[in-house]
């Protein structure tokens, strides 16, 4: 009888342990970015879900297979049903919050109000200066002047995540850098993508890693025989902001995120 109470009393600590694990592994896959969104992001969930009802099942036997309500394994199954049952709630509500595209694994579904920017460059040539005879300028003398990439990078300013999501439209064109790493890369078409990159540091006194968080949507157009951007990258991008866009989380909530138009970026080695 003795064996048996201590069997039961392990199920019901392996369940308690269950309960806490499942929760861990999902804040970090998810929050800090260690899987991708589509399959992995799923998986991440399906993880969770086999792990939390799992613990659930080890805690119930645990709890009633005993007659006295004084041992440790009742107070491992009790604590373990608790723990399970108020983040499962947790979970649940952030998994709502998470964007449809975390689903599908395509950073372009379901982005309701905005719209990829391509940057056009038009030539002189491009145009007849006989289109334009009624005007009194001399088009065959003017010259658009031509901003060298150093004049542009030197306008623009470095900004908090902070300050372009609580007031983007104060920010619209307003010429800006910043520095991130690169958590998805879409392609658009052959030279063209969407980005989304995190661009707050965040380092640890006595442990050595760094995280970023703070998540902005990025346009980018390749110039010619540029390296592509892959996932992971720290990178440091120059170009202007373009307000906010929103997309629709899996519950129908609206999130929203700055938006920026990157001209010149550069991979960080």
């Amino acid at each position: 009888m003795e064996k048996s109470q201590k069997k039961f009393n392990y199920l019901a600590l392996i369940g308690m342990i269950g309960a806490i694990v499942g929760p861990i592994v999902y804040y970090s896959f998810v929050h800090f970015n260690i899987c991708d969104i589509g399959f992995e992001f799923i998986c991440t969930i399906a993880f969770y879900i086999i792990t939390t009802i799992a613990a659930l099942v080890l805690c119930i036997i645990g709890l009633v297979r005993r007659k006295k309500y004084t041992e440790t394994g009742f107070i491992f199954s009790l604590i373990g049903i608790i723990i399970a049952s108020i983040l499962s709630i947790l979970i649940v509500i952030d998994i709502s919050k998470q964007p449809y595209y975390y689903w599908t694994g395509n950073i372009l579904s379901n982005n309701s109000g905005s719209s990829y920017d391509y940057d056009y460059d038009y030539d002189d040539d491009d145009y007849d200066d006989d289109d334009y005879d009624d005007y009194d300028y001399d088009y065959d003398n003017y010259k658009t002047p031509v901003q060298t990439k150093e004049e542009y990078i030197s306008e623009c300013q470095a900004y908090t995540y902070e300050q372009i999501a609580r007031r983007p439209d104060d920010f619209i064109d307003k010429k800006a850098t910043f520095t991130g790493e690169v958590i998805q890369v879409q392609e658009v078409d052959d030279s063209s993508i969407v980005m989304r990159v995190n661009i707050t540091k965040k380092t640890y006194q006595y442990i050595d890693s760094v995280t970023w968080s703070d998540t902005i949507y990025v346009t980018y157009t390749y110039g010619s025989g540029e390296s592509k951007i892959l996932e992971d990258d720290v990178i440091t991008m120059y170009g202007e902001l373009k307000g906010s866009t929103s997309y629709t989380s899996t519950l129908g909530s609206k999130i929203t995120l700055p938006k920026f138009n990157a001209k010149y970026v550069t991979i960080n080695q």
